[in-house]
């Protein structure tokens, strides 16, 4: 069943208010930055889990959010968890930096500068985050800062895990991908998208402390050159001029590996070539909405049955081995961990600018424990495997070895 995108809801500024904080009318954050006469605000529900809601967004911020909550745009019926107020300057006269021209704190609460489509400040209310919230940025940066951990903090505050992995339902029954950064999730996400998988979510998955659900975030897949290569029908989805650039980049990469062996690692012409390709890799990249890559279509949620663990390795060939789902929660706590140093190292800042006990976050600072024992409650009985691949990984060696593991035969398959 593919996922439609709710209306957009308008809600006049006397309803948005924020809520009250338990600190009392003193502590940072607590002075709300005054609305334009006549605001409007945008909603998104997320899977009925976490409300977000942006008043006074430009153009360009909510661009940057549609990009993260695609497809959740649907009135809220319910008080939001996160408010993010936009506003047109903050004032920081007399900020006490803590990181010079990066972070600091006034009486009115603590600020992080951001920089996006252009640099500007942000009111980050880091002793309640989890909890309802509002966050105060200046208009037309085009960015959020942390605007993932805040939702995988209130996934948390909600009896989920939030996990960096990626989802699919195939044949009826869930399946969970995970592992590092770069670990190949998304490559076996596309290996069963080949063959009638349907799509639940990528990057971050929220999974239920009991394991019985798990909801996706339907995000673009960012589609990489190698996995274009290996599969016609992904090709037919990325403009002409797109495929020319790839192209090219493939080209760059196969010169590079050539004056690799001629010249030592430092050596000016190899060191000219990669700075003049961080650019390049960067404007290249394919951004594909799920439903182009799966043509049996997304669903919100499954629950799961079987959990892969995603390794590269420096050999040939694709091996996959039953391994203890307690083993992968193990290694999974620390790609959390991972991805949540820059909330922490914001967090510690906070912490200095605001030291009294009152201030401290419990939630932030026992995520990790928390998380640590739904993980073990929630994978507890899956069938767990670990897949070890080279990089980049081959779609239907992946398929070939990972397939048969998971419940149930495929019903049909795609169309040539």
């Amino acid at each position: 069943m593919t996922r439609t995108t709710g209306t957009i809801g308008i809600q006049p500024a006397t309803a948005l208010r924020a809520p009250a904080r338990a600190g009392g009318d003193d502590a940072p954050g607590a002075r709300a930055v005054e609305p334009v006469a006549h605001s409007t605000s945008i909603d998104y529900d997320v899977h009925g889990l976490i409300g977000v809601r942006l008043v006074d967004p430009a153009p360009v911020d909510t661009r940057m959010v549609e990009r993260h909550l695609r497809g959740f745009a649907a009135p809220l019926r319910r008080e939001p968890d996160l408010v993010v107020r936009f506003v047109d300057r903050l004032p920081v006269d007399g900020l006490r930096c803590v990181d010079v021209d990066r972070s600091g704190f006034t009486d009115e609460g603590f600020f992080v500068r951001c920089r996006g489509a252009r640099a500007g400040w942000v009111r980050v209310p880091f002793d309640r985050l989890g909890a309802p919230c509002e966050l105060v940025s200046e208009r037309g940066l085009g960015h959020v800062p942390y605007l993932k951990p805040v939702l995988r903090l209130a996934a948390l505050q909600r009896g989920y895990v939030p996990m960096h992995a990626s989802a699919f339902e195939w044949n009826g029954a869930g399946v969970l991908v995970t592992g590092w950064t770069h670990g190949g999730k998304t490559s076996a996400l596309l290996a069963f998208a080949e063959h009638g998988a349907r799509f639940i979510g990528d990057d971050l998955v929220f999974l239920a402390g009991d394991g019985g659900r798990m909801f996706g975030m339907s995000t673009p897949l960012n589609v990489s050159t190698a996995q274009l290569g290996q599969s016609e029908r992904l090709r037919r989805n990325v403009g002409r001029r797109q495929l020319l650039a790839l192209r090219g980049l493939d080209s760059l990469d196969r010169t590079e590996e050539q004056l690799s062996r001629r010249w030592p690692r430092g050596a000016y012409p190899l060191a000219l070539l990669r700075r003049a390709m961080r650019p390049v890799r960067r404007r290249v990249n394919v951004h594909m909405a799920p439903e182009r890559a799966f043509w049996n279509g997304v669903r919100p949620t499954a629950e799961p049955r079987t959990l892969f663990l995603m390794m590269s390795h420096r050999q040939a060939g694709v091996s996959v081995e039953p391994t203890d789902p307690m083993d992968v929660a193990e290694r999974m706590i620390h790609s959390l961990r991972y991805e949540d140093l820059g909330l922490l190292a914001e967090y510690s800042a906070f912490r200095f600018a605001f030291p009294q006990p009152r201030q401290a976050n419990d939630l932030i600072e026992r995520a990790h424990e928390i998380a640590h024992a739904r993980l073990r409650q929630a994978f507890a009985g899956l069938d767990a495997y670990v897949v070890r691949h080279p990089y980049p990984p081959p779609l239907r060696t992946l398929f070939d070895v990972m397939s048969p593991l998971c419940e149930g035969e495929p019903t049909s398959r795609a169309a040539t």
